[in-house]
């Protein structure tokens, strides 16, 4: 039997630290479990959203546009983790991917992360794989989050359902995009994948843990203290300042906070997966933030701000918890109940929302001193096992001459 070549089609470049963890735990796992194959991470970008991504970059102050400078270039030099394929591609034409790719590989992966999200790079899009090609189509742990897709034309359903029609597996990771494949077709057949970094073995990174303390210690980070990681905005870290700043550290992670006592700007994903396993808490608003403190068995407040869209769609960070059936994590904090000068108020630091405040206090005074450790592996390790109708399909692919 010819070695099957199977290619990833994901977010792999887009400097965001979630995206390239779910691509690097997802490739191990395919490669461990699939040895007799030949896989590669498929080199391409949207140009689409690499634009947006300058026009971004552009729009920062000098001061924070140099940091990121600073952290994507720890990204670049991640990148030699993954098995890219030889070629590379930035653009947005299907001809020229399909042209390239599409007859490369026996096998095409989408996913994980929102692939099926097409709010910047719109549609027809090379993340369908809606094209003449004859490789076998999958997809693993696709999300659209973030898309409104309620009320989208008949053209786009049409569309979608061409593209989708011809996988072999439909595999997502949340309920909303459950939802989209139902509107598209309810004959379509799918299943809810895990994200990647369920199964993401953190004690087998390439990262140096005695190296990578003396780089937190060398940022200001200090070990004799309780650390609050923490990824969430200025209006969030100010009522952890304001509850545990005189006896914890408070460590900033992804972007600035000016309650953080330290902010690491500089590190690369690999080390991002792994500084979490130094912090006794996470407070975060970000799936991928939540997942990592999950994945190191840390306890962690997951904090998602009311609006439009939560109104409208389960989010992805509100289906995690509950899929782990640990809702005790997840925080919806609608400050749209408060009036415009309460609101005015909070922004100047002069007044606090106590009502939503005092239960989150009260359950990291007491996950500081009982962090479910257990709870939270028993958790993981249930979830993983929505990796196994995607393997078993895989290898039915694989297998066939």
């Amino acid at each position: 039997m010819n070695r099957k070549k199977i290619g990833v089609l994901t977010f792999h470049k887009s400097y965001n630290y979630g995206a390239f963890m779910q691509c690097y735990s997802f490739v191990l796992r395919l490669k461990r479990d699939f040895p007799e194959t030949d896989i590669e991470v498929i080199d391409y970008s949207s140009k689409k959203s690499l634009d947006g991504y300058q026009e971004y970059l552009g729009k920062l102050k000098e001061k924070e546009a140099k940091r990121i400078s600073i952290r994507n270039k720890e990204f670049e030099n991640d990148w030699k983790y993954l098995p890219l394929s030889k070629s590379s591609i930035v653009g947005d034409d299907q001809e020229q991917f399909y042209k390239e790719f599409g007859n490369r590989y026996d096998i095409i992966i989408v996913g994980s992360d929102a692939v099926f999200n097409w709010n910047r790079i719109k549609l027809p899009n090379v993340y369908f794989l809606n094209g003449e090609h004859n490789a076998k189509k999958l997809s693993y742990a696709a999300s659209c989050h973030g898309l409104d897709y309620r009320d989208m034309s008949d053209e786009t359903k049409i569309y979608l359902k061409n593209a989708l029609k011809d996988f072999s597996y439909i595999g997502v990771r949340d309920t909303s995009t459950e939802d989209l494949i139902g509107m598209v077709d309810e004959k379509l057949s799918f299943h809810h994948n895990c994200d990647p970094t369920t199964f993401l073995d953190v004690d087998a990174l390439p990262v140096d843990i005695e190296s990578l303390k003396e780089k937190l210690q060398s940022r200001g980070v200090d070990f004799s203290k309780k650390l609050i990681g923490l990824m969430a905005g200025n209006h969030i870290g100010r009522e952890i300042k304001k509850r545990y700043g005189k006896q914890m550290q408070i460590i900033a992670l992804y972007e600035p906070n000016k309650y953080a006592d330290v902010f690491l700007y500089d590190l690369s994903p690999l080390e991002w997966a792994k500084v979490f396993s130094f912090f006794d808490i996470v407070v975060t608003h970000y799936f991928h933030g939540t997942m990592l403190a999950l994945r190191n068995l840390k306890p962690v407040i997951s904090i998602e701000m009311k609006n439009s869209y939560t109104d409208k769609y389960t989010t992805k960070l509100e289906d995690l918890l509950t899929r782990l059936k640990l809702t005790e994590f997840y925080y919806v904090w609608d400050r749209n109940r408060m009036s415009f000068l309460d609101k005015a108020l909070m922004k100047l630091g002069m007044k606090s929302d106590q009502i939503f405040w005092r239960e989150v206090l009260k359950n990291m005074d007491y996950y500081l001193e009982n962090p479910p450790k257990n709870r939270i592996r028993l958790a993981l390790e249930n979830e993983e096992k929505n990796y196994q109708s995607f393997y078993i399909s895989l290898r039915e692919c694989i297998n066939v001459e």
